[in-house]
């Protein structure tokens, strides 16, 4: 009968080694898991930046503002913040003069087209 208790015995000490092996081992992927989830929060804050950069550049809002510039800035704000600015573009009316010539006379070298020139009243 104590061959059967000592081998109990061995199996639970086994068992419990065994056990905070494995705890050991999860709480490692939890860790692993939770800095994957902050990489792609991050890099999906940034993919969002840079897209409300890219609206605001072809509505012709912040040009002044280097690409990079204004997507690490976007990058920063609260993210009820970047909703807004969403919503707000999404009104924004599109740059209709964006690459325009605003003046009389024909971009040097003459690279305008006789379109271009029409719709901005060089040609009758």
């Amino acid at each position: 009968m104590n061959v059967n208790m000592e081998k109990a015995a061995t199996m639970l000490v086994d068992a419990g080694v065994t056990l905070k092996k494995q705890a050991s081992k999860i709480s490692t992927l939890k860790d692993e898991l939770q800095a994957e989830q902050e990489k792609t929060a991050m890099l999906e804050r940034r993919m969002e930046a840079e897209k409300i950069a890219a609206d605001m550049h072809d509505k012709g809002v912040n040009v002044d503002v280097s690409f990079d510039k204004l997507a690490a800035k976007l990058e920063e704000e609260p993210p009820n913040r970047l909703d807004v600015i969403k919503e707000a573009l999404a009104m924004q009316a599109p740059d209709m003069l964006r690459g325009a010539h605003l003046s009389d006379s024909p971009a040097p070298g003459g690279g305008t087209s006789e379109f271009e020139r029409f719709i901005l009243g060089d040609v009758g």
